[in-house]
């Protein structure tokens, strides 16, 4: 893991712990339902990370970032320290996205990335009072990330009467990756029940990628530092 990424790992590990200890003030003045201290969930979700063309000089460098949009799901286990703040864990899956990337250097390299990002995240949450069936809240914290890419490559010629035409693809080959980032979010939990809710979620990853050059074949990725997934999902309380 990058150098710089084990610092941003060291400082939110740091703001987490003072954001869970203040929480520690409030429970002094708020009570718990002692009945309803945990609470877990499911959410069926849509992830989407910026793609594009990159402009570059560098006849080594792909001629596009890779990203796209995928169908996953999340999962969520919390703990209720007071009415207001609660601690949760939380798993993002997606399935793989593809994405095309092409290199022009004495020959066309056109690569097939089939990319996903396991996010798991430990949260601070803040629940706003209930208004009617409706109630509110904040999460923020960190994640531990894994980059997961499955490529395969195949080439052209540049010139001569087979130019533009591609050869098979050779076998999937592994990309993969374990970095750290931060993530914010907000739920709105609908009331179905007592113990039950309906939760429209959204959440902003902001990871720490590799740099052109580093990490390997992570580096040609370009992948962008932000995701964004929103979803709908289940939440029983008990």
């Amino acid at each position: 893991m990058q150098r710089h990424g084990s610092r941003l790992g060291v400082g939110l590990a740091s703001w987490l712990a003072v954001l869970a200890s203040s929480t520690s003030v409030v429970a002094q003045n708020v009570n718990v339902n002692p009945g309803q201290k945990f609470y877990a969930g499911a959410t069926f979700e849509l992830s989407y990370q910026g793609d594009g063309t990159r402009i570059t000089s560098a006849p080594d460098q792909p001629n596009s970032r890779v990203g796209g949009s995928a169908w996953g799901g999340a999962a969520t286990v919390g703990y209720r320290l007071t009415r207001l703040v609660s601690l949760a864990a939380e798993v993002s899956v997606p399935s793989r996205f593809q994405s095309l990337q092409e290199i022009d250097y004495f020959e066309t390299f056109r690569s097939e990335r089939r990319h996903r990002d396991t996010i798991v995240s430990a949260l601070v949450h803040l629940h706003a009072p209930r208004v009617g069936p409706f109630r509110p809240n904040f999460a923020g914290g960190i994640s531990y990330v894994q980059e997961d890419t499955l490529s395969r490559t195949a080439s052209a010629p540049i010139s001569g009467p087979s130019r533009g035409v591609f050869g098979s693809f050779t076998n999937d080959a592994p990309i993969q990756r374990a970095t750290v980032g931060v993530t914010f979010g907000a739920d709105l939990g609908v009331a179905l029940t007592e113990h039950l809710e309906l939760v429209p979620q959204v959440r902003a990853h902001w990871i720490s990628r590799a740099a052109f050059g580093q990490d390997g074949q992570s580096g040609f990725l370009f992948l962008s530092p932000l995701v964004i997934r929103s979803g709908l999902g289940l939440r029983v309380s008990f």
